[in-house]
């Protein structure tokens, strides 16, 4: 990581002790992020090449300077220290996720939240880059490492199905056709509700002549004007839009 100047002097200790060393590793996700093929080093005209160097990955050497913290007053690592421990571990793995056709800023963020336990939260895919560079130089030699949580997406609510609509058939035939006498040449045909019909027709014969026909939506109908001692016969069918049913045959001699 490139250095950046303190262009007003050295800080006071009350600045270094403000400055936690993990703005660092978040300024290295912030340039990685903005550009992921310009390196991380501010001096360098091109990338180096290297994306240990070129996207954050910070062993320590090369700690941005802000002046001289006073002796005690500074939370930094002084520069001859790593950054964090397992810092060797680190650089190979992130080495070979990109040599793995990784993108840098992938490789970088996965092994951070390994090493650092920052950020807590991953994709799937760059969880998964984490788990072949473990695979490929085991857990980190110097102990401590951090899975990261899968940033799952939130689930899609079902979508209540809608019921198809039924398509009617055409009802079955009548059932229950009887013939009722109601006095003197009045005889009343009634059946039983038939399923899914919403009408009724009625057609009345003397031997072939018609003598009565009508629709209804009853299940009862009166057919007058009968010849008292006259054979009759009578058709009941039930309708819907479909259609019409079979016939249903009832015969009956009127008084």
């Amino acid at each position: 990581m490139g250095r950046l100047t303190n262009k007003v002097g050295p800080l006071p200790a009350w600045a270094w002790a403000a400055i936690p060393a993990s703005l660092y590793v978040a300024y290295s996700y912030y340039r990685a992020s903005q550009n992921p093929s310009a390196p991380i080093d501010a001096g360098a005209d091109t990338s180096t090449g290297d994306p240990v160097a070129d996207y954050g990955i910070n062993n320590g050497s090369s700690l941005p300077s802000y002046g001289s913290a006073p002796s005690g007053s500074s939370n930094l690592p002084p520069v001859e220290q790593p950054q964090y421990t397992n810092a060797k571990w680190a650089q190979q793995a992130v080495t070979y996720l990109v040599s793995q056709g990784a993108l840098p800023t992938d490789a970088v963020l996965v092994v951070n939240a390994y090493v650092l336990g920052y950020p807590q939260v991953v994709t799937a895919a760059q969880k998964a880059l984490l788990e072949k560079a473990i695979k490929q130089f085991g857990p980190l030699p110097e102990g401590g490492g951090t899975i990261p949580t899968v940033n799952a997406p939130a689930p899609k609510p079902t979508p209540t199905p809608t019921p198809k609509p039924t398509t009617p058939t055409k009802p079955k035939a009548p059932t229950g056709v009887r013939a009722v006498a109601r006095g003197k040449g009045v005889v009343a045909v009634a059946w039983a509700p038939t399923p899914t019909a919403t009408k009724y027709r009625i057609i009345a014969y003397r031997t072939i002549v018609k003598v009565f026909g009508t629709e209804t939506n009853a299940t009862t109908q009166d057919i007058p004007k009968l010849v008292p001692g006259t054979v009759y016969a009578a058709d009941v069918w039930a309708g819907n839009a479909k259609g019409w049913s079979t016939p249903t045959r009832v015969t009956f001699r009127a008084t």
